[in-house]
């Protein structure tokens, strides 16, 4: 494997695209905050330098970013533009919505399994998506897993493995250093600092995923992520189509407000509310006629239009039968505390 030195630009310029201050730096290349003078839209730019000199690098990078700009989900970071200017090439991507997961692990330890079933699903959602169409990743690290305040997350950096000079890699790469990022956000560290081979269960699960023989790895990333939840590790949360709830609360000051519930867990609900709930709150969370749970909301994060959305914890995870029952009622879900 080749990689190419990183040089910063020398100029505030790069193409269409006016550079801001630079963000990180590495073997793949240094990005920087930017502006696209055309349009005025924030970007990312990161810059790979040598390509000019190695037309076959070049040849390569390029074709995989035309295949990353293809690359339409919402679990994906979009990729924007490629070129090269002055011997350096560059990459332009949409700004990630979110926090890299290396830095929220780092500053808040391991995500709760919850937050990990949904992570775990939406990563394999797009990864299937993308090998459908012909793109590996291969290069999956938590710092490009970014996590937005109402937990869903995004996957970037994709294009960059040609941009280090690495081609040709399979579908079971992106598999196994998928299980590498479920490991560090389930255990705080990052694989296989602390596996215990005895343990069974996920650490069974993750260890075929990184199996050293691909043969051995689940057929996709979408097995994968079913083979956690079949372990009962992670919990998978089910989006729900949008839909306006009525609530009330007798014993609320502020009376009833609007909820909009949007995923259903075993392990929790999210909830959108015009008002902020504080974490710890207590709800009573009535999915139509004769079915009530109770939870306690665990995080609160702003959203658009004065609302907020609110991931709540049952106080006993569901069983497969009462999860189903939720799904067929969420539509008409109301929330009393």
């Amino acid at each position: 494997m080749t990689t190419g030195t990183v040089a910063a630009p020398s100029a505030v310029v790069l193409g269409r695209y006016a550079l801001g201050h630079e963000i990180s730096a590495g073997p793949d290349g240094r990005a920087r905050r930017g502006r696209d003078r055309r349009t005025g839209r924030p970007v990312v730019v990161t810059v790979f330098d040598g390509l000019a000199d190695d037309p076959d690098r070049h040849h390569r990078t390029a074709r995989a970013f035309r295949a990353a700009a293809r690359l339409d989900h919402p679990n994906v970071v979009r990729t924007l533009d490629f070129g090269v200017d002055a011997g350096s090439g560059y990459a332009v991507t949409e700004p990630p919505d979110g926090a890299p997961l290396a830095a929220r692990v780092a500053g808040g330890g391991p995500l709760e399994p919850a937050d990990v079933g949904r992570m775990v699903a939406e990563l394999a959602d797009a990864l299937d998506y993308a090998h459908a169409g012909g793109l590996v990743h291969d290069g999956i690290t938590p710092d490009r897993v970014f996590v937005r305040a109402d937990g869903g997350v995004r996957l970037g950096g994709w294009g960059f493995a040609a941009a280090a000079g690495r081609w040709g890699s399979a579908p079971a790469e992106d598999v196994a250093d998928l299980a590498e990022v479920v490991y560090l956000a389930l255990t705080g560290r990052p694989w296989p600092e602390g596996f215990d081979p005895e343990a069974g269960g996920v650490s069974d699960t993750i260890r075929r995923a990184i199996d050293p023989d691909p043969a051995q790895r689940p057929v996709s990333a979408g097995a994968f992520a079913q083979s956690l939840v079949d372990d009962r590790r992670v919990d998978v949360r089910h989006p729900i189509a949008p839909g306006l709830m009525g609530a009330a609360g007798a014993d609320d000051p502020l009376g009833a407000w609007p909820v909009i519930v949007q995923d259903v867990s075993a392990g929790g609900v999210g909830l959108l509310i015009g008002r902020r709930v504080e974490p710890g709150t207590a709800l009573r969370i009535a999915f139509g006629e004769g079915v009530t749970v109770r939870a306690r909301v665990v995080r609160a994060g702003a959203k658009a239009f004065g609302h907020w959305f609110h991931g709540c914890a049952f106080a006993e995870p569901l069983a497969a039968d009462a999860l189903a029952g939720l799904l067929r009622r969420a539509g008409e879900a109301v929330v009393v505390s």
